[in-house]
């Protein structure tokens, strides 16, 4: 089974809850990168606030980044390969993953957070959101979606954050999104940085 975009969770009411969350969480400063950036809507939201940084965003599809272009005018919006991102070394301040971890293979997330630390500065910062398979509804939904052939994914705390640490990122903390519970969060944002 392929991963693949799944445009009802992207587009769903946890999607637009993790946006906000995010918003509330992130540090937006220097030169900042939406991995899966889709048609701009985190964009959209931070430029409301005036944080002065650089926006840079990067899809796979060319439809979502045509329309990011005209909604988010002055950021650098790409169509590439998550996997191989045309970025120097150490070029972002701050890189965003959100509502995209559920729709990666083991495989494809292990070279993904690869690329983060590669592109992050020494100090800088990843926000990296997943869903919560400790909640039974979203294991629910994802068992039914799974039977309906399309790949999705979740965790529970300390199994990503374990990932995270074995690709050599260090975690500064995570917030549950939707009720604070173990059993109730519908998803976690968590803050990463290179050492």
């Amino acid at each position: 089974m392929e991963a693949g975009f799944n445009r009802e969770a992207f587009y769903g009411i946890i999607s637009r809850k993790v946006r906000a969350s995010a918003l509330e969480v992130m540090d937006i400063r220097g030169r900042f990168l939406d991995i899966g950036c889709g048609d701009g809507a985190l964009f959209l939201e931070a430029l409301k606030e005036g944080s002065g940084a650089e926006f840079f965003g990067i899809d796979l599809s060319r439809p979502y980044i045509l329309k990011a272009r005209e909604r988010c005018e002055g950021a650098h919006l790409l169509q590439g390969d998550f996997f191989n991102m045309p970025f120097k070394e150490s070029t972002f301040d701050r890189v965003s993953l959100l509502n995209t971890v559920m729709n990666l293979t083991d495989e494809a997330l292990s070279s993904l957070l690869g690329e983060i630390k590669r592109i992050l500065k020494r100090g800088g910062k990843a926000y990296i959101e997943f869903r919560n398979t400790d909640n039974p509804l979203i294991r629910w939904r994802y068992r039914k979606a799974l039977k309906e052939g399309l790949f999705v994914r979740g965790f529970d705390p300390g199994s990503f954050k374990r990932l995270l640490e074995r690709k050599g990122l260090r975690v500064r903390g995570t917030k549950a999104i939707g009720i604070p519970s173990r059993w109730l969060a519908l998803s976690y944002i968590t803050e990463v940085e290179k050492p």
